[in-house]
């Protein structure tokens, strides 16, 4: 009995060990997972880790290359812009340097008329209440603003100027001199329309735009910022222009002095026509110096009086209208717009 207990007690006691050790066995094995499992998330963490570090590196690459190039762009643009800016600026000192001064004289060719650069400005156009010999149809006063400077005859469109037209067949129409001459006289005898004819023969000839002042324009330039009833002042002399049939003819162009604008003969010797038509007022007129294209368009705007004429009818302001088809031997055709434009 001893016996089989003591075999009993002995296979117990190596079942209790075999089972310890079975546990021991599975304790290490569950810490030898545990530690490869933390092993593996530690690596995974380093992994995510050093991709985050790589991403966190490319992206301040990326945003230092993107902030580089930038940069670049603008420096690109600033010195675009200040290029533009300097090329404008020496266009600009280029066409100052190149336009005429205001009051100086040029030909756009050889047998063109000499010009003079007129200023912008503005003015009041027509007469006041008060002038002396004042008409209805000068009136209501208003202010005209001239924007840009422009050319302007310095004399009245000469016989000399004018058969050079009608040698090169710009101009069909060969007008009588009523025996007074020609040369250096204002050309006489011509129609609006001739005149016009006049204007595109020029331009087509010297690239330029030529054309009749309009009337605000003619205006603007007899009066050469004076608001008297002349040029002159307040009155006119004989010594002045030609008027009142003291000469019984035309006078040569520049016969008398220039007004402050430096064209001359702007009161008398010959009408001058201008670009508008005839409206009896100055109700609804243009107030920017261009040309009024409404109204009785068969006539046309005549300007400055003539030989014939009394002081009364040389007035800055004095206007009338005529059919655009008319010949009449006190009639000229006289200055264009728009040589060049600043």
């Amino acid at each position: 009995e001893s016996e089989r207990r003591a075999k009993l007690e002995t296979e117990a006691a190596k079942k209790e060990a075999e089972a310890k050790r079975e546990a021991e066995l599975a304790t290490k094995m569950r810490a030898e997972e545990e530690a490869k499992k933390a092993a593996e998330e530690k690596s995974k963490a380093l992994a995510l880790k050093k991709e985050e570090e790589e991403k966190k590196k490319a992206d301040a690459a990326a945003k230092k290359s993107a902030e580089a190039k930038a940069q670049a762009e603008a420096e690109a643009r600033r010195k675009a812009e200040e290029q533009a800016k300097a090329e404008t600026a020496k266009k600009v000192e280029e066409a100052r340097r190149a336009a005429p001064r205001a009051g100086a004289a040029f030909r756009d060719c050889e047998g063109c008329p000499e010009m003079v650069t007129i200023p912008a400005g503005s003015f009041l156009m027509g007469s006041p209440s008060s002038e002396e010999g004042r008409a209805s149809n000068e009136e209501p006063q208003h202010q005209v603003s001239i924007s840009r400077t422009f050319a302007a005859g310095k004399y009245e469109v000469t016989f000399d100027e004018w058969d050079a037209c009608v040698r090169e067949n710009g101009c069909t129409r060969n007008p009588e001199d009523s025996g007074w001459g020609r040369g250096r006289r204002p050309v006489i005898n011509v129609s609006w329309q001739d005149a016009k004819q006049y204007a595109e023969w020029l331009s087509r000839k010297t690239g330029r735009r030529y054309r009749l002042l309009t009337e605000a324009e003619w205006e603007y330039v007899a009066r050469a910022g004076t608001q008297t009833a002349y040029s002159t002042g307040a009155a006119i002399a004989a010594s002045q222009a030609n008027y009142g049939n003291s000469r019984k003819q035309t006078a040569p162009v520049g016969s008398y002095g220039p007004n402050a604008f430096g064209l001359h003969d702007v009161h008398g010797n010959v009408y001058e026509w201008t670009e508008d038509c005839w409206n009896a007022s100055y109700n609804g007129a243009p107030a920017n110096g261009s040309g009024w294209l409404a109204g009785d368009c068969a006539l046309r705007v005549l300007r400055g009086g003539s030989w014939f004429d009394l002081p009364r009818y040389l007035r800055s302001a004095v206007r009338g209208g005529v059919s655009s088809r008319g010949y009449i031997s006190n009639y000229g055709a006289l200055w264009r717009h728009a040589v060049r434009e600043h």
